[in-house]
């Protein structure tokens, strides 16, 4: 009897722990806490106005959990670059996505101050940042 109540309180601690994984799948098939959230690479990390960087990434794809697409279906084909700085923002382009990647190459505008800067890429429901430094 003893035996019995510890494997059943290990079976209990076991199920608790689970529970707070959030790596688990629900009833349904609703994947929940399984999906990465995109990457986004930008390089160089330091630029000049006037300079070209490749901006890439992986993981953008469709997920349960996450709002790649307002349907929750299909994936992204597109996004959109911009240049965010003291507030303000700058459309520098789109980037493709295939096969859940994206690949491109955005030049700094002139416009662009030493400083600071974020690349944001995305869409109007959901959008990722990197870090950019613009230099004199």
């Amino acid at each position: 009897m003893r035996r019995r109540g510890a494997v059943l309180a290990a079976a209990v601690v076991a199920v608790a722990l689970a529970g707070c994984s959030g790596g688990g799948i629900l009833a349904g098939g609703t994947a929940h806490g399984q999906c990465e959230a995109p990457t986004l690479i930008v390089s160089p990390e330091t630029a000049a106005p006037g300079e070209t960087v490749a901006v890439t990434g992986a993981g953008w794809t469709v997920c349960n959990d996450t709002p790649n697409d307002p349907s929750g279906e299909a994936p992204w084909r597109e996004v959109t670059v911009e240049l965010g700085q003291d507030g303000a923002s700058r459309a520098l382009g789109t980037a493709s996505i295939e096969d859940g990647r994206l690949d491109t190459e955005v030049s700094i505008p002139a416009e662009a101050r030493p400083g600071f800067a974020l690349l944001v890429v995305g869409r109007t429901d959901a959008t990722y940042t990197v870090g950019l430094t613009i230099e004199d």
